[in-house]
C-alpha cells in the first residue's frame, strides 16, 4: 500500500513539473503571438517615412493578417492607434497598425474606413537632451525597438508631437529627422533651449517590464507549496 502512494506522489509531483515546463516566461510574455510584429519591425532600422496616430471611428477588430478567418482583437470606438503602414501591396482598403492594451502590443491589420489620422502639430524649437543615453524609438512607444542614442545636451529640432499620442505607459514623444529616416524620442527627456539645464547626474527613468516574470514566479512558489501540503497530507495518513 505504501509502494502505491508513493507512486502516486512521484506521479504527482512529475505532473507538477511538467506544468511548469508548459507555463514558461516566454508562454506568458507571448500570449497574444498571433499579434507580433513582422521582423521588418523588430530590426534596429530606421524608418523612412512617419507614422501616422489616427482615432478608431466605431467598434471594431485588429486582425493577425491579411486573410479572411484570421484572429481577430476588439478595439474601442475613440482608441488611438499607431498607422504603421498604410500603403499594403494588393490591398489599398487596409493598414498595417498597432495598438497598446494595458503595455500588450497588438499588431496587426485594420480597414482604413474605420479609423481617422490625428493631426500632426508642426513645431519650430530647438530642444536639448537631459543625459547621456537618451533612447531613440523605431515608433512612438517605449516598447518599441531602440535605433540609437543621444548624449548629454545635444541639440535637436523635432519635426511634431506626434498628435499628443501616449503609449501604455503614459509617454508622450516627439518625432526627429534621425540619419536619413524617422524616429521618436520620449518628450519627457528632453527640454526646449529655454527650459533646459544641464543635469550632470541625472540617469534615465527605469523601464519596469518584469510583470510577467513576477507572475511565473508567483506560480512557481504556489506550486511548490501545494506539492509539500500534498506529501505532508500523505505522510501524515501514511503514519497513522
Amino acid at each position: 500500500m505504501k509502494t502505491l502512494q508513493k507512486n502516486k506522489l512521484l506521479f504527482l509531483i512529475l505532473c507538477i513539473f511538467l506544468a511548469l515546463a508548459f507555463i514558461s516566461p516566454t508562454k506568458l510574455v507571448n500570449a497574444e503571438s498571433d499579434f507580433v510584429a513582422p521582423d521588418y519591425f523588430n530590426e534596429q532600422t530606421i524608418l523612412t517615412n512617419q507614422v501616422q496616430i489616427a482615432k478608431i471611428l466605431v467598434d471594431c477588430s485588429i486582425y493577425s493578417s491579411q486573410s479572411i478567418g484570421s484572429a481577430e482583437y476588439p478595439v474601442n470606438q475613440d482608441s488611438l492607434i499607431i498607422v504603421l503602414e498604410s500603403n499594403i501591396i494588393d490591398n489599398e482598403d487596409i493598414s498595417f497598425v498597432l495598438f497598446e492594451d494595458n503595455g500588450t502590443q497588438i499588431f496587426g491589420y485594420l480597414t482604413k474606413s474605420k479609423y481617422e489620422v490625428c493631426a500632426f502639430t508642426q513645431l519650430n524649437a530647438t530642444f536639448h537632451t537631459f543625459y547621456t543615453g537618451v533612447k531613440l524609438y523605431k515608433y512612438p512607444s517605449i516598447n518599441s525597438v531602440v535605433v540609437g542614442t543621444l548624449n548629454t545636451n545635444e541639440q535637436l529640432s523635432p519635426i511634431n508631437n506626434c498628435a499628443n499620442y501616449s503609449d501604455s505607459f503614459g509617454n508622450n514623444f516627439y518625432a526627429i529627422s534621425y540619419e536619413n529616416g524617422i524616429c521618436y524620442i520620449n518628450s519627457n527627456e528632453i527640454a526646449s533651449l529655454n527650459e533646459f539645464e544641464p543635469a550632470i547626474t541625472e540617469t534615465p527613468p527605469s523601464e519596469d517590464k518584469t510583470t510577467q516574470l513576477t507572475a511565473y514566479f508567483v506560480i512557481v512558489i504556489c506550486l511548490f507549496l501545494a506539492t509539500v501540503f500534498i506529501c505532508y497530507k500523505i505522510s501524515k495518513k501514511e503514519s497513522e
